[in-house]
């Protein structure tokens, strides 16, 4: 039984290709959310990485809910569209 769960375990261990892989991945994300204006940056990461609401984001930077949901918006089209390797919108949220 303690075989099966060291495989287990093991299992659940990544190899170093899937770590360089995943570390890969953080660096484009990165250099995507690089691209984002301060603002709008701030916006995305407290919505999809903080998992904060728009309200307690509007809150939290002053800002208008429509405001917040518009950076957001933004944010997440052009991350897209530079994680699929297309060209991104450079207008800013209106």
């Amino acid at each position: 039984m303690s075989d099966l769960e060291a495989l287990e375990a093991a299992a659940e261990i990544p190899g170093p290709d899937r770590v360089v892989q995943a570390r890969d991945e953080l660096r484009h994300l990165q250099a995507a959310l690089d691209r984002l204006s301060p603002q709008c940056r701030e916006v995305v990461v407290l919505a999809r990485i903080d998992g904060l609401s728009r309200r307690a984001i509007a809150e939290r930077m002053g800002l208008a809910e429509p405001t917040v949901a518009n950076y957001l918006a933004h944010g997440v089209r052009v991350l897209v569209d530079i994680l699929l390797g297309e060209t991104p919108s450079v207008r800013r949220p209106s």
